[in-house]
């Protein structure tokens, strides 16, 4: 008589994958996508076919999934088609509307890829935070470390690095008085030239250059252009060591 013997049956993991790019974008306001969008895409990403990454569940599918309401999966999914993480596009049965069709972008847009709001340091064995500033402790360990996209051009056109706490309270400071003002990194350096030139011997600082910003005057407002290289190499530059 032969042994029966009970065998278990391993049942493969399954993932709903989001692409990388998605936890550095950030918005017109540097905020990142809120937790909720992330859900909605996973969920999206769940129920899309595998090879064309397309599917048509509905709202309320996708609401029961994540334990949220309609209201919120509607705003998460214009949050993720503003950014172009998904395609939208309305399907019709009979000539009347349905469930949406969604297409996931897996490849970052170039929107992105160019947007200073990636204006991201890259650390070794680092997690990146959901803050902008930079702090004294941050920068001395070179970890959990974003740059803000005015602070590489800042350090340019002053010429040094805050290596002290106050400095780097000042600097932040600062920085966050500029993006108030609207200021982008190719203002930085027209002001700084306006600047330099109207203050011949005063010294160049962030808190200097916010004071005057509005009484700066450029003969070509926006005149001088950066591309991302040249942005990458400023931040290189800024996090560099002495």
């Amino acid at each position: 008589m032969s042994e029966e013997k009970e065998y278990e049956v391993a049942v493969p993991t399954k993932f709903s994958m989001i692409p990388e790019w998605l936890l550095d974008v950030r918005d017109g306001k540097g905020q990142p996508l809120s937790p909720r969008a992330y859900m909605v895409y996973g969920t999206l990403a769940k129920f899309a076919n595998s090879d064309t990454r397309e599917t048509f569940v509905s709202h309320s599918k996708i609401a029961e999934k994540i334990a949220c309401s309609r209201g919120t999966v509607v705003k998460s999914i214009r949050e993720l088609e503003d950014i172009g993480a998904i395609k939208v596009e309305p399907r019709y049965i009979n000539g009347e509307q349905t469930s949406n069709l969604y297409t996931l972008v897996w490849d970052a847009p170039q929107s992105f890829i160019a947007s200073k709001s990636t204006f991201l340091a890259e650390t070794k064995d680092t997690v990146q935070d959901e803050g902008f500033d930079i702090s004294y402790a941050q920068i001395k360990t070179k970890k959990n470390i974003i740059l803000k996209p005015l602070w590489a051009p800042l350090v340019e056109v002053c010429g040094y690095k805050p290596d002290t706490k106050s400095m780097f309270g000042a600097w932040n400071s600062a920085i966050k008085e500029l993006e108030e003002l609207g200021a982008t990194p190719e203002d930085i350096f027209n002001k700084a030239a306006a600047y330099k030139k109207r203050f011949k011997d005063a010294e160049m600082t962030p808190k200097a250059l916010a004071k005057w910003w509005n009484a700066l005057e450029t003969t070509a407002p926006g005149s001088t252009k950066f591309s991302l290289t040249k942005l990458e190499e400023m931040k290189r530059k800024a996090l560099a060591e002495e």
